[in-house]
């Protein structure tokens, strides 16, 4: 693995530069949250100075060729008519390959339409970067011909039967693997020891995650018919297995009998929608339990600072999948919002005892526990959220992923002594 000592001493500036972002999804519109992540990467690196076009499967309804927020995207039709296209988006390519026949009949038109896509438009980059494994895989076949660095950032880790031999492959062939967590790390190096490797974490706009006044949120109270005084629980994110919010919902009667003035809003969609609302009225707390059903990205910031409490009560699910990382706790806190979660994954580089709670998975009785002990103490809360943003704000803002970006393109881009070149300056 690459040095720490190295990684210290990378140069602190990295020449401006071509970016092909090859993705496995990727924002349809300016308020979607699927490829969110991708879309906050690539706004740092155009703020690097650096020019990035990605390449990603297309859907219904949205252009081939589109710009969000000054990025340009390529999208790719695998199959037609577009209305059958099951395999990106929705829930996410894992989840529709395990519900859909057709999904995983369309593995290899999306291979091939991606490819293709791809070839096309890394013509003239200076640097090819891939989200996940399966575009890594995409992209060391272009680079067959293009003979680019590539980078590959790995954001869930891979292992099935199929998988684990592309992981394996992407993971020794890639000039530089980019992890989202120390869990990803450990899990991938189990499989494969990368040629350079670093962890780089999520960054969060802390701007657009932030406090707000409590007049913003009186409004979206009094749409979900919340009492001004009632304590509120979020829970804010797909409704899938990995979530774990069965276990939420299980730990809910015995925090209403300790705090019957309390509401849990679940925002979200997902496969398991039906399933948690049957569950909701099993235990006879409808009238506690507010589901939202898809929230866009522009509301999510008003639905953290509403909240008391934030829950992330995710587990590893049957199929071995977990929270890589957990951004949504990086939103939470930078909300001044403290957390409950699980310790598994990657939730324990975010949330540290000064912010957060963090609980064993599956254990509705220490979710219970926990969230009692912050709804208790309001003053707890305000310490715990004041907490929570700082440590955002320095680990996992703006400024500080940036250098680590700089450092990490460094690595596979050495920085040339020509005083022609425009270079993106710390």
């Amino acid at each position: 693995m690459f040095s720490i000592v190295t990684f210290l001493n990378a140069p602190s500036f990295a020449r401006r530069m071509k970016v092909a972002m090859l993705s496995s999804m990727y924002l349809r519109n300016p308020t979607d949250t699927r490829g969110l992540m991708v879309s906050e990467f690539n706004r740092l690196l155009k703020k690097e100075g650096h020019h990035v076009e990605v390449v990603a499967p297309g859907d219904v309804g949205i252009p081939s060729e589109d710009e969000i927020e000054g990025i340009k995207i390529h999208r790719f039709t695998y199959f037609l008519p577009k209305s059958l296209q099951k395999l990106a988006y929705g829930p996410g390519i894992p989840t529709n390959l395990s519900k859909s026949w057709l999904a995983r009949f369309q593995v290899p038109f999306f291979a091939l339409s991606f490819l293709a896509k791809a070839f096309k438009h890394t013509k003239g980059v200076d640097l090819i970067h891939c989200q996940w494994i399966p575009p890594g895989l995409i992209g060391l076949l272009v680079n067959k011909i293009r003979k680019k660095p590539l980078v590959v950032t790995v954001r869930r880790v891979e292992s099935g039967k199929i998988m684990k031999p592309i992981t394996r492959y992407v993971l020794k062939n890639a000039d530089l693997v980019l992890f989202n967590s120390t869990y990803t790390e450990k899990e991938s190096v189990a499989i494969a020891q990368p040629k350079k490797s670093m962890v780089l974490h999520n960054s969060l706009d802390t701007e657009k995650f932030s406090p707000l006044p409590q007049e913003r949120l009186n409004k979206l109270r009094e749409d979900n018919h919340i009492p001004r005084e009632a304590n509120i629980l979020l829970f804010l994110g797909l409704l899938v297995e990995k979530k774990g919010i069965n276990y939420l919902i299980e730990a809910m009667p015995a925090v209403l009998k300790q705090y019957p003035d309390t509401y849990l809003i679940i925002a979200g969609h997902g496969s398991e929608e039906q399933k948690l609302k049957d569950m909701v009225t099993r235990f006879r707390i409808q009238d506690k339990v507010i589901f939202t059903g898809h929230v866009d990205a522009k509301t999510t910031p008003t639905y953290f600072n509403l909240a008391d409490v934030f829950v992330c009560p995710s587990i590893i699910d049957s199929k071995g999948d977990t929270e890589t990382l957990g951004v949504v706790v990086l939103e939470a806190l930078s909300c001044e919002t403290p957390v409950v979660a699980s310790r598994i994954g990657g939730v324990p580089d975010i949330l540290t005892p000064d912010c957060g709670i963090l609980v064993p998975q599956k254990d509705p009785l220490a979710l219970h526990e926990a969230i009692c002990d912050l709804l208790k103490d309001k003053k707890k809360r305000e310490v715990m959220g004041i907490a929570g943003r700082k440590r955002v704000v320095e680990h996992f803002g703006e400024d500080a992923i940036r250098a680590r970006l700089r450092q990490a393109y460094a690595l596979v881009i050495p920085s040339q002594n020509n005083a022609q070149e425009e270079y993106a300056h710390v």
